[in-house]
This record gives C-alpha cells, structure tokens and sequence, in this order.
C-alpha cells in the first residue's frame, strides 16, 4: 500500500471513530481538509425527478451555462442520463433549467458560480436586501464574490449562511412542512448565527436591563431601517418581555406601513408578537387611532383561546418553546451565554415556528405530549441549572395556563397605562371598566404576577406589604409552627423582595421546632411547602436555609405519610442549590444532595428514572461529574442489582 492511501485509509478510520457531529464539523471545516488533504465528493439530489449528480460536475456545468446563456450544456446524473441545462428567465426572473426527454427541473439561478463579477455583485446585493444580510456576513460574502466565482463548499456555506436569516429560515421551514418531510432540525437550527440574527447579541458582561438598552435596541433599530413593515414584523417575535417592546420606534412610519405590519400580525402572527402589537398598540392609540379595530380583534384571540386545549394555541407554544430549550441545551451551542438570552432567543425562535405553521398546518392535538416525550427532560433540568444565576424563573412557568396568566397581566398593566387612549367601548369593556369586571377578570393571583422567562435574575422591585410582614414575623416567631406558618413567605417569594433576613427566620424557625411540624399534611401540600422553603432560599440566596430545607426533607422523607418521592426530592434539592451562585459550590452542594437520595433509592424503576436524570445533569453541566459520582454509581448499582 503506498503512503497516499495508507494515509487516507487511516484518516478515514480516525474519522469513523469520533462521534457523528464532531466528524461532521470536521469534514466541513476547510482548512482542517486542507491541512491534512483530505478530499470529500457532495452528490446533488433531485428526488423530483429521481436524479443524483456529483455536485463538482455539475457546477461546473452550471458554471459554463453561466458564461454563454445562449448554449445549452449536457451534464450526465449517476445514472448514466445525458441531461441539458440551460439558463432561463421568467418575468425577468432568471433560473436555472434542467432536461430530460419530458423531465423538467426549475432550479435556482446559481448566480455565485457566474464568472462575471458585475452579474455576482449586484446579485449578492439584491439578495442580501431581500433577506436582510448585512454587517461582517455580507462583507464577507462581498469580498470573497468580488474576487472570484464560488467553488462548490464555498457555495454551499453561502446557501446556508442565507437559511440562517430568519427570513431564508421561513422559507426553508414552508418548504418543509409543505413536502410532508419535516424533520427536528428542520425545525431547530444549531447554528448561533441564525439566533443572533433573529434577537441580536448580547456582550458578555449583559443583564437583562443592559441589553435592552444595548444590543436588542440595536437589533431592532437595524430591523426597522431594513424594511418598515417586515422588520416590525420580526422585531415583535422578540416580545417575551415588555422592556424590549419599548424599543421599538413607530414615529418614522407611515400610517399605512404600520396598518399593514399589524394586520400582518392579526392575520398570521404568532402569540407572542399578537401581545406585543396588543402592547405597543395601546401605547400609541393616541397617534394611530386606526389601530383600534385591529386591537380589538387581537385581545379577543388572547382572551377566548384554552390553555387546558391540546391543539390551542397557548398549549401549541408551550410545546414549542420546550422543544427548542430542549434542543439548545442537547446541544450546548449556548452553553455559557445568559439564561435570559437563551431563552429569549427560543421563545423568538418557537414563536417563529408557529407563525410559519399555523400559517399552513392545523395545530395537532398531541404535540404537547410529543415534544415532552422527545425533550421535556432536558427542558425540564436545564431550567433547574438555570435558576443558578436567574433563581426566580422556574420550569413550571412555560405551562399554558401560566402563559395565558403572564398574557392577561401583561394586557391589564398596558391597558391601565394607557387607559385614557382607549375610546372603543368594546376595549374598555375588556380591559378597563370597573362596572364590567374589565383589568379584574384579566389577573388571576399570584399567577399573574409571577415573573416571566426573562425576569430570573431580577429581583422584585416591590418592598412586602407591613402588614404582611408583620404577621409572617409573628407566625415565624410563635412557639409551635405549623406549615401555614410559612405560607405567607412562600406565597410572597416571588411576588415581593424577600431579604436574607426573612430566610434567616424561616431557618431560626426550622431549628427552633426540630424539623417537626405540628400539622400532618398531604402529599401535594409537604411538596408545596418544602419546594417553596427551597424557593426562598434560592431567591435570597440563603445557603443557611437551603441547609435547613435538606434536614427538613430528610425528616419528611422519613415520617409515615409525608409521600414525597425521591423524584420530588431531587427537583426540591435542584433549587434549593440555586442557593448558591458560585459554579462550585454549586455543584457541591447539589451533588452532595443528590448522593443522599441516591442512597434511599429501593425500587428499581425508581432507580432507573434517578439514574436517568443524574446521568442528564452530569451532561448538561460536566461541574456534576464529580460531586455526583457516588450518586450515580449507587444508583447503577441498584439498577444493576
């Protein structure tokens, strides 16, 4: 064997040894290929016509169309058929024409391949205005298209750079669901450009008020200046939080530009971007009174849809946006970005999805049972690990009828805001008037005015009422406690700005009584009580109170009656470890916690289901792998035995 092709034998076994997307991401690398001359064939397939052709070949066949539009050239499938290709127009739109005896393919006009630069430049300039490509991507693509025609990879990496743009992705994603054959990544690009370009981009230093003012300002600002109509309309897919509605400017459009973008909306908008019109509608009502009708129409959808209907909307949303922070977290592509980014650029993105297919599909009836099955695992404990540096936000909050309560609170604050701009009775009726129950039938406490997926990391700005307070100091202070003792505290956790302070006397209190509580509750109740204790240690960052949680649930587990399962144990433990910022003691204190159940675990199934969930942990956040060693071997252990 000569050293050529024992070393190509032996870079295709190294290949064949590395995990799918490494190798991918290998092969796809140029200068990787380059460096160590590796040669990689790409066949171009026509399933319309049953037709494969090695791509080189046919681009450049392509290519010698391109340079004489007026000769038709031959190029040969793998089939051994002798096709003609030919450039072609259609209201002076051109493309590319493929033939065969009584076989007709209409393919896309491969303009990069042109050997003509004036054809290339002014085609890349045209495009990047259609789907809005700009900045270093199209300075890239200018420079290297004004030098000289695209080779095949570098076609191909142009072709994906444009699907990228949320609007090369709507049209990927229509084609998709059309042909019937739409896969998971169909749906989920993993690609990073594709969500910068959808949200804008954060610095690593941002929080949530910073990067309103900073990036997601700018974001909006360059979508604005593109195009009036479309990017408002790709501006209000990031309405998750109402701070980032305020950046956007409708002073420099015209009446009917802005009609237009809302009716858009009302006709094909997807949830989220229906609230933030509801929201910047109303904002405005006294500078665009024309936006009145479609306001109406738009608070009628929100209020008459069911959160409890599979095949609602709300439900349909929810699946959605569990499905891409399930992916996003398998893939670790924004394994260290800001969990409020992460999540906005999923919730823009599952809203993106369902404004493309509710446009053409009917909305299944167990989708949400399907995209819990496939990634609600890893939604559900990516959100746990989250809550480390956003505590505040937790995995229950994505459900629908969460969702409909952040809606409604969100219209009845805009609506108050702006109550002396509404002149439709039929608005008032809804949103305002006191007589008809308007703002009061939209809140439903606390659920209301829990914080939203962006709001982890904020503090609630609102002080806890005196009164209130006094009577949690009392209860807190009292010689026998019971779990109504903690009520107030845990209800008020995410409502009002609890101090260290007020977990330190919960802790006092725990010690003081020994662990026992005076009353014999059930199960959902003890659940209720100990994940709210571990609430307030995580919001208030208490390791003190954390610690006393762990007896607590370590007590509980061990009285009669008290069934909490050590399933609900290892979610108490997730969040009371939020206690804890920093990334190690982090990993200790929830890996410590971990172990401990680890141990209690008897019941093989049970075992299984632990084991599975640590083994995720440990995957989506490798700190664990060594605090949750002991806890992982003892459950295999159990699952073996």
């Amino acid at each position: 064997m000569s050293n050529a092709k024992y070393t190509s034998y032996m870079i295709d076994l190294a290949l064949s040894l590395l995990p799918e997307v490494i190798r991918d991401s290998l092969v796809d690398d140029v200068d990787f290929k380059n460096r160590i001359g590796l040669q990689t064939f790409s066949r171009l397939t026509l399933k319309e016509v049953e037709a494969s052709f090695d791509s080189k070949t046919f681009f450049d066949v392509a290519r010698e169309a391109l340079a004489d539009s007026k000769i038709k050239q031959k190029v040969l499938d793998e089939q051994g058929n002798v096709w003609e290709l030919s450039i072609s127009a259609n209201v002076g739109r051109e493309f590319t024409l493929l033939e065969l005896e009584d076989k007709k393919v209409r393919l896309p006009y491969f303009w990069p391949l042109s050997p003509f630069k004036s054809i290339r430049m002014s085609a890349l300039s045209r495009e990047a205005e259609l789907i809005n490509l700009h900045g270093s991507a199209l300075k890239y693509w200018h420079e290297l298209m004004s030098s000289a025609p695209l080779e095949v990879e570098a076609y191909n990496d142009y072709r994906e750079d444009v699907a990228l743009t949320p609007l090369g992705f709507s049209e990927c994603l229509t084609e998709s669901l059309e042909s019937g054959r739409c896969t998971l990544s169909d749906l989920v690009p993993l690609d990073a450009r594709y969500y910068e370009r959808l949200v804008g981009c954060p610095l690593l230093e941002d929080d949530l008020s910073t990067y309103v003012a900073g990036g997601a300002k700018a974001h909006s600002d360059q979508l604005m200046h593109w195009c009036h109509t479309r990017g408002l309309e790709l501006t209000l897919l990031s309405s998750c939080h109402s701070s980032l509605i305020s950046n956007i400017d409708l002073s420099a459009l015209s009446i009917k530009d802005v009609v237009s973008a809302f009716k858009s909306i009302e006709l094909r908008g997807d949830f989220f971007s229906k609230l933030g019109a509801i929201e910047l509608g109303l904002a405005c009502l006294d500078k665009r009174p024309e936006l009145e009708l479609i306001l109406e129409v738009l608070v009628d959808e929100v209020l008459e849809d069911n959160p409890d209907d599979a095949s609602g909307r709300f439900s349909f949303l929810s699946g959605l946006i569990v499905l891409v922070i399930g992916e996003l977290a398998r893939t670790k592509i924004f394994f260290n970005r800001p969990p409020y980014w992460v999540r906005l650029a999923a919730i823009a993105h599952a809203s993106h999805i369902e404004r493309v297919y509710v446009t053409t599909q009917t909305i299944p009836d167990d989708f949400a049972s399907w995209v819990f099955g496939l990634r609600g695992s890893l939604f559900f404990l990516q959100s746990l690990i989250d809550m480390r540096l956003e505590p505040r936000w937790q995995p229950d909050f994505i459900s629908p009828n969460q969702l409909k309560s952040e809606f409604l609170g969100r219209i009845a604050n805009v609506a108050t805001i702006n109550k002396d701009k509404i002149s439709s009775l039929r608005l008032r009726r809804l949103l305002i008037d006191e007589d008809s129950g308007g703002k009061q039938k939209l809140l439903t406490f606390p659920y209301s005015f829990l914080p939203g997926p962006l709001e982890g990391g904020h503090a609630s700005t609102l002080d806890m009422p005196r009164e209130l307070l006094r009577d949690l100091e009392a209860q807190l202070a009292a010689d026998g406690v019971s779990p109504d003792s903690f009520s107030s505290l845990v209800n008020c956790s995410l409502l009002f700005n609890i101090t260290s302070d007020h977990a330190r006397l919960a802790a006092t209190a725990l010690r003081k009584v020994k662990y026992q509580l005076q009353q014999t509750v059930t199960n959902p109740k003890v659940f209720s009580l100990i994940s709210g204790l571990a609430t307030v240690a995580a919001v208030t960052r208490s390791k003190e109170l954390a610690d006393e949680v762990r007896i607590l649930s370590r007590v509980t587990r061990r009285q009669k009656g008290a069934d909490i399962t050590l399933e609900d144990e290892m979610r108490i433990a997730m969040i009371a470890a939020a206690s804890v910022k920093n990334i190690t003691g982090w990993a200790k204190f929830a890996g410590d916690w971990l172990t401990e159940i680890a141990f209690e675990a008897k019941v093989r199934d049970e075992s299984i289901r632990l084991l599975a969930h640590v083994r995720l942990l440990i995957k989506l956040r490798p700190e664990l792998a060594v605090t949750c060693a002991k806890a992982e071997a003892a459950l295999s252990a159990s699952v073996e035995g």
